[in-house]
């Protein structure tokens, strides 16, 4: 098997992982000021996600650091941002682009707008 290969068997069990972590850990709320009385733990991992139409958003955040798996549309990329700003989010460290369809990269770019970013990662 290809480092390649083995690359993306690993990418695939990790999201599936993350997925299961959060089906039954993780916090969602469809009323943005939900959002203000969170308490977070950075002893502990925290998943949100993010209802961005047909796509979705997930924000992971653990140690202080804080990674960002799509953006949705391109006119989520506002209100993907105020979600953000109302969990204390100040710089993203991992911008992930799962693939480049406009419902998970569109708001990608606000968010670069209005964030400091680590790394990204995107297919080429």
């Amino acid at each position: 098997m290809s480092k390649k290969a083995i690359y993306g068997l690993l990418s695939f069990i990790l999201v599936v992982a993350i997925t299961i972590i959060a089906i039954f850990y993780g916090s969602t709320t469809e009323n943005d000021e939900e959002y203000n009385s969170l308490v977070i733990n950075e002893d502990y991992l925290n998943i949100f996600f993010f209802d961005v139409g047909q796509a979705d958003s997930t924000l992971i955040m653990k140690n202080g650091r804080n990674m960002l798996i799509d953006g949705g549309n391109d006119w989520d990329g506002e209100r993907l941002t105020n979600y953000l700003r109302s969990l204390g989010v100040e710089r993203i460290d991992y911008l992930v682009a799962t693939h480049l369809h406009a419902d998970h990269i569109g708001g990608l770019d606000t968010i670069i707008e209005n964030f400091e970013i680590g790394n990204v990662r995107m297919p080429i």
